[in-house]
């Protein structure tokens, strides 16, 4: 990553328009692309000072999740196939293959997906299940979780606010 890259915002980068010959900026969190040189955000406290966390996930829904229904259909399958699933969705990430924005919409089983997966800001108790709050609020600003499972089935997710 260049000095210019790295005093960038979180999850954006700079790239040359081949057709313009200008640079522009592409947001992997929210798949924004703009000509302007995006703000740096206000400095965050990793350990969401007010309490707040926001994230996008990515859901792989089994046939033992709560509501067991994906886009319209019935969800069949198993808890292993959704752990294989999401652990390759994740792999691809890691290995820039796709952004998370991009396979949230693509592949994510929550209504969230039309959204790149942002579920958006939530408090640690009450809003969201146990297993997917407890791990939102481990995860540091732009850092990309393991597989976390929980009662509506398997998530990996990114934190970004």
């Amino acid at each position: 990553m260049s000095e210019f890259e790295s005093s960038l915002p979180l999850g954006w980068s700079a790239h040359t328009s081949a057709s313009h010959g200008k640079t522009y900026y592409f947001n992997e969190f929210t798949g924004e692309t703009r000509w302007r040189r995006p703000k740096p955000a206000a400095p965050l406290n990793p350990h969401a000072p007010n309490g707040k966390v926001r994230v996008s996930h990515i859901l792989a829904k089994h046939a033992g999740s709560r509501r067991a229904v994906a886009r319209g259909e019935p969800v069949t399958r198993s808890l292993d196939e959704a752990k294989e699933r999401i652990a390759r969705i994740r792999d691809d990430i890691v290995a820039k293959r796709m952004t998370f924005f991009d396979a949230a919409y693509k592949y994510s089983d929550c209504s969230s997906s039309k959204r790149g997966g942002d579920v958006g800001e939530f408090v640690r108790q009450g809003q969201m299940q146990e297993a997917f709050a407890n791990a939102a609020f481990q995860l540091e600003l732009g850092e990309l979780s393991d597989v976390v499972v929980s009662k509506s089935g398997v998530h990996i997710m990114v934190r970004t606010a």
